[in-house]
């Protein structure tokens, strides 16, 4: 009996490992199967052209080289003044940042000194950047030829807006509002020159737009400016146009991603290619230079190729939406490769995909936030130094200025405006779409609070 159950039980064991490794080795297979079958690269190639031709049909570029604009006279382009500017400030220099966010004591002598000295050596470059926001055209000339290669020397704007930030402090500090507010004006300004298609541009204006923003709030709570000035600066700030740069920079950095593709397919040995961008290796079944084997990579690119698009224009549809209501649908609340099958890897759209942050459509509103807030509280201030004190509601004051004003972009409704003694307190509620009475909600995950405007007087 003993020697009947060893035997069953050998039996047994042997089947299960038998089906297990038939298991193993048909899942293996499986996508080797699924891609070598006759006219499988074909019918995705053919999807993943379909949906080309109606990206191209919708005005959008496929194409990285596409992002390329027509030639601009040197003359008549910003760019060329932003270099001469570059030229003159240093890389490393965190000073700037340093003063305009108060983490220099500017009350010490030998701190106020060497701002005095920083100020008049950066004056010929602070002259090259004032100028250059004032021109209407920009163009870096971005050899995109080179693809996701391509460098972009607008990174360096953010040491410029650190630099005008810098100037609005010292401005302030010496009693001259106006010229402080004129210095919040041009770092405003300053972000538009971030003007390359695709997502890098526009985190560069996410940026640059917090620190004018920041500058502002300290001009606001410390001077009165001119009532002229404040309105003029705000007419300035209600021609930016956010929304219409992020979409434009989506569907670029689209056109930029799709360049990868194609040169993976490309590539002498398309699985090298991917394993060099990705870090890792990617086996492909034996034996590696048969036409089955060609037809497999050419089915798991267009694989990869297809799932790419749909997940980008599933990003692109969203983002013609406020971020409120789009933030809880799937998209954003986790990351969408999570849910690709296994087969095929889908290893380039992982990749591409996993490297947005998920939250750019968030950031996006923050500066349309911030950009209603600055013009709300410019006119704010404008009706103080007229009327001799702040209005009751945003309402009133609306009526007042013949126009409507901004509204939050987190809520679709109008900002919070409370008056706080001889001042006030204006926020919107932030990306974490929760009003936290002005302040920030230390339970929360995301980034910031309330974006706010507080003015003592």
């Amino acid at each position: 009996m003993f020697k009947r159950i060893l035997v069953v039980s050998s039996v047994m064991i042997g089947m299960l490992f038998t089906l297990a490794v038939v298991f193993l080795v048909g899942r293996a297979a499986l996508p080797w199967w699924v891609g070598t079958r006759p006219g499988a690269p074909e019918a995705v190639e053919k999807r993943v052209a379909a949906k080309l031709a109606e990206v191209a049909a919708s005005g959008a570029p496929v194409k990285v080289t596409q992002l390329a604009r027509a030639p601009i006279p040197d003359g008549e382009n910003a760019a060329v003044l932003y270099r001469k500017a570059f030229a003159l400030l240093s890389k490393d220099d965190h000073f700037y940042n340093d003063v305009a966010y108060g983490r220099v004591d500017l009350s010490k002598p030998e701190n106020a000194k060497k701002a005095e000295v920083a100020l008049t050596q950066s004056a010929e470059a602070r002259d090259l950047i004032h100028r250059a926001v004032k021109m209407p055209k920009c163009d870096w000339q971005t050899d995109w030829s080179k693809g996701i290669d391509a460098s972009h020397e607008y990174t360096r704007l953010r040491t410029c807006s650190q630099l005008l930030a810098f100037e609005s402090e010292l401005r302030l500090r010496h009693g001259r509002t106006d010229d402080a507010l004129a210095a919040c004006r041009d770092n405003f300004l300053l972000a538009k020159s971030a003007n390359d298609p695709i997502m890098l541009a526009a985190l560069m204006r996410v940026s640059i737009s917090a620190t004018a923003f920041h500058s502002l709030t300290r001009v606001l709570d410390s001077g009165q400016p001119s009532p002229n000035l404040a309105r003029s600066v705000a007419a300035a700030l209600a021609k930016q146009d956010p929304v219409a740069a992020y979409a434009e920079a989506i569907k670029g950095g689209r056109a930029s991603d799709l360049s990868v593709f194609d040169e993976v397919r490309a590539a002498p040995d398309p699985m090298a290619a991917i394993s060099e961008l990705t870090g890792e290796k990617h086996a492909v079944p034996k034996p590696t230079r048969t036409a089955r084997n060609k037809a497999f990579i050419r089915w798991m690119l267009a694989s990869d190729k297809n799932a790419y698009l749909e997940i980008m224009n599933r990003y692109i549809q969203a983002s013609a939406k406020p971020y409120r209501e789009v933030a809880h649908e799937p998209l954003f609340t986790s990351n969408p490769v999570d849910k690709l099958p296994e087969v095929p890897p889908c290893v380039l759209t992982r990749l591409l995909v996993s490297s947005r942050q998920g939250k750019e459509q968030a950031w996006r509103d923050s500066v349309v936030a911030k950009l209603g807030l600055a013009r709300a509280a410019l006119l704010l201030k404008a009706y103080r130094a007229e009327h001799g004190s702040y209005p009751e509601t945003l309402e009133s004051l609306g009526k007042l200025e013949g126009k409507p004003l901004p509204s939050d972009p987190f809520t679709g409704k109008p900002f919070v405006y409370h008056r706080q003694g001889a001042g006030f307190l204006l926020y919107s509620w932030g990306e974490d779409l929760k009003d936290d009475d002005g302040g920030s909600d230390p339970s929360s995950k995301l980034d910031n609070g309330d974006i706010v405007v507080k003015v003592i007087r």
